[in-house]
């Protein structure tokens, strides 16, 4: 992959189109099903955003062909491809793996093509082993449901060609200029206009919405493709007539670039967000009533009130009647963990770690007064959560919204105490002010009389 394209990709992924021909979508049908479930999410997940749209020309043309293409699909994998071969002597393994190669090489199991491997080995298999097998492809014959989700595509055209445009198009075919679909000019029916008909809807719709467009199609003859690339007259032709831009791409392509997205595990998607810079712009203010609350919360029981008292009498060494909360001074997230909570959010705890200014306050001879101040270290724990946008209903695909709602603190507790003051600090007159009789006085002249 190119950066340009992994860059077009990701623009048309995120505010483009991406639309499939026929073939594509059939392989929902054809390919194994771990592969063809990729897809579906892909699909679903597009359809959800109103990112995928199919031209009036696929849909009619896959609602032909949909219902054929999944009631023979075993037939034509299993019971032509490998099976019927089998039967033969001696096999004729070229043919088998003919077959084994067709689909992009996506069609069968690893299961099945492993056991396949092990009777290459054996000049005559025996039934039940033959039998084993088709045991097995039954198993691996299934594929994802996706005929609602096919339903709501097919139903959801917009952009139709008119008689005279498709006139003009059969003008163009029949001139002999290379142009989609000009492979498929020995077709002895109407389809043989149809790859140029979509071609035609893709660059309209491209004009109509001023969006760019992904074309997935599976069908690489050489009226799509020069050397594994596509035609690059059509790329330039497209640019020209909508001033927009499009990435052609087999189905296989079309799922290395798009699987980061749809497999970014939660973790990394947060790194990659701006999750964790919400989170620090939230704690950056070092007054946020929730962390003021919760030491305030601390400070009124009895226990935690004792264990703070203890370390700033130790760092101030002297006794103290009770604290006060002075100021935060800094709050830093050290990590977070995830989990899974519901249908419609992850659940983070998030870890901070606060360093907060207590003031000490002693009351002395019916005097209020206060010994110095320090800072102590807390670790708190609060409950976030993000969105999910979209989940897959066969895998444990999800991806999130790029918000995050901090919802409460849910446990504080004391790391230890800074030391950052020195209780001589707070020994000068202007700090604060003595009672008079805080000090008992004498009268030299009772030393003198001992």
């Amino acid at each position: 992959m190119c950066q340009r394209n992994e860059d077009l990709f990701k623009e048309i992924w995120e505010n483009g189109i991406i639309t499939f021909d026929t073939c594509s979508l059939g392989r929902m049908y054809e390919w194994e099903y771990s592969h063809s479930v990729n897809i579906k999410d892909a699909l679903s997940y597009l359809f959800q955003f109103g990112c995928i749209w199919e031209c009036e020309v696929t849909c009619k043309e896959f609602e032909v062909q949909r219902k054929q293409i999944k009631e023979g699909i075993y037939q034509q994998k299993y019971e032509n491809g490998i099976f019927k071969n089998l039967d033969k002597r001696p096999i004729p393994w070229s043919k088998i793996d003919k077959a084994l190669k067709r689909w992009e090489s996506l069609g069968f199991h690893t299961v099945f093509t492993f056991e396949l491997d092990k009777l290459r080995t054996i000049k005559n298999p025996e039934k039940s082993q033959i039998e084993s097998l088709r045991q097995l492809s039954i198993l691996f014959s299934t594929f994802p449901d996706v005929e609602v989700l096919f339903d709501s595509l097919l139903n959801s055209r917009d952009t139709s060609l008119t008689d005279i445009e498709k006139g003009e198009l059969i003008e163009l075919y029949e001139s002999g200029i290379v142009c989609p679909g000009c492979c498929d000019n020995k077709k002895n029916n109407g389809n043989k206009y149809n790859d140029l008909f979509i071609w035609a809807s893709i660059k309209k719709k491209a004009r109509n919405t001023n969006k760019n467009i992904v074309f997935v199609t599976n069908d690489v003859k050489s009226d799509w493709f020069v050397n594994n690339a596509p035609r690059k007259e059509y790329i330039e032709e497209f640019q020209s007539e909508t001033s927009q831009s499009i990435l052609i791409l087999t189905l296989s392509d079309f799922w290395v670039y798009c699987k980061p997205f749809i497999d970014m595990p939660v973790d990394e998607f947060i790194l990659q967000s701006t999750i964790l810079q919400q989170l620090e712009e939230k704690y950056d203010d070092c007054y946020e009533p929730q962390i003021t609350q919760a030491v305030e919360d601390l400070l009124d029981e009895p226990n935690e009130s004792n264990d703070l008292i203890q370390i700033i009498e130790d760092s101030l060494d002297c006794c103290v009647d009770m604290l006060l909360l002075d100021e935060i001074l800094d709050c830093d997230i050290s990590y977070y963990d995830i989990s899974y909570n519901d249908e419609d959010n992850v659940t983070l705890s998030i870890y901070l770690n606060a360093e907060i200014s207590l003031d000490a306050q002693n009351h002395t001879c019916g005097e209020d007064w206060s010994p110095g101040c320090d800072s102590v270290l807390f670790d708190i724990e609060v409950a976030g959560t993000i969105p999910i946008k979209w989940s897959s209903d066969e895998t444990e695909r999800i991806l999130l919204e790029d918000k995050i709602t901090v919802n409460e603190i849910i446990n504080i507790e004391i790391i230890s105490n800074e030391g950052t003051d020195d209780p001589d600090d707070y020994n000068e007159q202007d700090d604060y002010d003595e009672p008079d009789d805080y000090y008992e006085t004498y009268d030299i002249d009772d030393f003198d009389e001992q």
